[in-house]
């Protein structure tokens, strides 16, 4: 009994703590029914930049939904070998609505589809949508969206993912 209402106690902080973080990440007066503009992710995803790592042209074309908020970030490759980053985000909606916000905008972003609502093997309980771009410095770059299954969660107020990209490195 003393474990579920641990649980449930937790589920609350989350809730309550997601709510008040898109209390104050949200914009008044703007209405919020549209994407982010192209660039959106440029301010949001500066702390996983590195010198010219990602080009702009990439960045630019990735759309993040309104009032998304980033609460942490990962350097993946360590400034050595293929420009790996992931950060960590908190967006309005159920897992549901920001999955088909990135199946939709990503691809009117440019980005091709590689993958859709696939089970990651290292985290069953997850769904992924995999994507890839050309880039300007002549690499494909591939965005990875991860968020829990929505039919395995109750719907939150906010969605918590966690936001991949990475270069796609030359097989040559």
């Amino acid at each position: 009994m003393r474990a579920a209402a641990t649980v449930l106690v937790v589920a609350a902080v989350i809730t309550i703590g997601g709510a008040a973080l898109m209390t104050l990440t949200q914009s008044h007066g703007a209405s919020t029914a549209r994407p982010a503009a192209p660039g959106g992710a440029t301010r949001l995803l500066a702390a996983i930049e590195s010198p010219e790592q990602p080009p702009a042209d990439i960045i630019r074309s990735i759309p993040l939904p309104p009032s998304t908020a980033v609460t942490s970030t990962v350097n993946h490759d360590r400034g050595s070998g293929t420009y790996n980053r992931s950060a960590d985000l908190y967006a309005p909606g159920t897992p549901s609505q920001t999955m088909a916000f990135f199946q939709k905008e990503l691809a009117d972003f440019g980005w091709q589809k590689l993958s859709d609502d696939s089970t990651p093997l290292n985290s069953p309980n997850d769904v992924e949508f995999l994507a890839s771009h050309p880039s300007s410095d002549g690499y494909y770059w591939e965005v990875g969206i991860l968020m829990p299954a929505p039919d395995l969660v109750p719907p939150p107020l906010t969605t918590h993912f966690t936001l991949n990209l990475y270069e796609v490195p030359d097989p040559d």
